[in-house]
């Protein structure tokens, strides 16, 4: 670890209490409570909202917030808007960007810091746009339907479902297939540099989401609420035999569900899906290979009846073999609409940003309180989804983007914070 900061080695016993929520000094840095990890705030939501101002948020766990230099990161906005913000200033930097709305899935270029790849909204009409941050220009579009519609002739739409990448070089990807009525028709992937279609599969089962691994060798479709399908790992091609399949099959299943997950690399190159198992003792957190689907436990997250929700984010490709988690939405069995943050049933990774080494018997460090507030019980519909910290990492583990309403029960109080650590804090 780096000198002059001292990240905290979980499981803590004993389980420090939350003291009294701060919402932080607005983009100036201050220690954070407990760890004094530095922290500073990025938005201003609750007094920009009270005077009618929309509410800016970072993305999502699997959304690589940072560009490649981490001298910039994405923020979205409540009507759907994508803005650029300055991660030295942490000040908005421009008005929104032009042509991404909604989910268009913005992802950054690996190498290049001024080159951002959009789709369409829901990825209507098929197109792959390359952007120019700096000039806000149109450098490329890519127009797939013709190829799609040889396939499918009522293709339309073209996407990951918003949680999906292209492999890390930006050359392979892989997208579901809808028409126009969003009916899902099949898988595709793509590879980017040659400008092809490397293969197809049909299916008429909605995917939750699909991505390419972060090596290009591995497709991933993801099926929620469907165990016979589940989470599979397909060779490059969708049809080519997965070698860790037993009877020659194209694929092999790394889950029987669709949790929140994210793809990472172990720290020797191998592409794995980090994700919960609640089906497993103990609710385990864990990895699998896609390579050969070895499963790897990491924590489990089910503690003396209580257990909690989380976020995983593996997108620190610079320092391969860790990734970051959020949790929230706690809960005891006894009741659970009880806020447990002032209770003793409250667990030392509750409301918490982590840092999990990705082997056997690996490592974990807190970073901060996440302390964010988010019940069905407290906010009605979907609004809770805005609560919910998402911690998201930069490429080489040194800034971390979460959202918190800093232990308010009102999902309008939610703010934006970013962490920052030492390069090398954890080594390559």
């Amino acid at each position: 670890m780096t000198p002059g900061l001292t990240v905290t080695l979980g499981p803590e016993n004993p389980r420090p209490t939350p003291g009294t929520p701060s919402r932080y000094k607005l983009q100036e840095a201050s220690a954070s409570m407990t760890y004094g990890t530095p922290i500073a705030r990025v938005t201003d939501n609750k007094a920009g909202g009270s005077g009618g101002a929309k509410y800016m948020r970072s993305d999502y766990s699997r959304r690589q917030a940072f560009n490649a230099d981490s001298s910039k990161f994405l923020m979205n906005r409540r009507d759907g808007y994508w803005f650029l913000y300055d991660a030295k200033t942490l000040k908005q930097d421009g008005e929104a960007l032009p042509g991404l709305a909604a989910d268009c899935e913005p992802i950054w270029h690996q190498t290049d810091p001024d080159i951002l790849w959009y789709l369409p909204n829901n990825g209507w009409g098929a197109k792959l746009h390359e952007l120019n941050v700096k000039t806000r220009t149109l450098v490329k579009t890519i127009d797939l339907l013709p190829r799609l519609k040889a396939i499918w002739p009522t293709a339309n739409n073209m996407w990951s479902k918003s949680e999906g990448s292209p492999s890390l070089d930006g050359r392979y990807w892989c997208w579901l297939v809808q028409d126009s009525s969003f009916k899902i028709l099949g898988i595709i992937t793509y590879d980017r540099q040659e400008d092809r279609i490397l293969g197809h599969i049909n299916t008429d089962v909605m995917p939750d989401h699909t991505s390419m691994s972060p090596s290009g060798k591995w497709a991933t479709v993801s099926w929620a609420y469907n165990r016979p399908l589940g989470t599979r790992s397909y060779s490059r091609n969708l049809t080519d035999p997965h070698p860790a399949s037993p009877d020659g099959q194209s694929w092999i299943k790394v889950h029987h569900a669709s949790e929140h997950s994210d793809l990472g690399l172990l720290a020797n190159g191998e592409d794995v899906y980090v994700s919960v198992d609640y089906d497993s003792p103990g609710g385990q957190l864990r990895y699998t290979s896609l390579a050969t689907g070895q499963l790897v436990d990491l924590m489990p997250l089910y503690d003396e009846s209580t257990g909690t929700a989380y976020h995983v984010s593996c997108r620190c490709w610079k320092v391969p073999g860790y990734a970051v988690v959020s949790t929230y939405d706690e809960y005891h069995n006894d009741n659970r609409s009880l806020n447990l943050r002032a209770s003793p049933r409250l667990k030392w990774f509750h409301r918490k940003v982590l840092v999990l080494e990705l082997k056997p018997g690996g490592r974990k460090w807190v970073l901060a309180w996440a302390d964010s507030d988010r019940r069905d019980a407290w906010a009605p519909g979907n609004h809770n989804y805005w609560a919910e910290p998402q911690a998201t990492v930069n490429n080489d583990l040194t800034r971390i983007l979460f959202n918190s309403t800093m232990a308010s029960e009102d999902y309008l109080d939610v703010e934006t914070y970013m962490l920052a650590l030492p390069p090398a804090t954890f080594p390559k």
